[in-house]
């Protein structure tokens, strides 16, 4: 009965484009490397809290160069 009522507002279904779905994955992978980013320098930034500044020199390092590796591949898959 519904149907019935209702057919002249009937649109035919079409699949989502590719370069919409394209989109949706990369922001959902740019959502998840920002995540992962705060992860791993939040024990950084606990130690600098605590003055231990020497400490935290090295992890960020090494948390610094892993992070703009990512982005690097994340900014080369973007363009392609």
């Amino acid at each position: 009965m519904y149907a019935i009522l209702h057919h002249d507002k009937i649109k035919v279904w079409q699949p989502v484009s590719k370069n919409i779905v394209l989109l949706k994955d990369l922001l959902a992978l740019r959502q998840r490397l920002i995540k992962v980013s705060k992860i791993l320098l939040q024990p950084i930034n606990e130690l600098k809290a605590i003055k231990d500044k020497v400490a935290a020199k090295k992890p960020k390092y090494i948390v610094n160069r892993a992070l703009s590796s990512s982005r690097r591949s994340f900014t080369k898959q973007k363009q392609e």
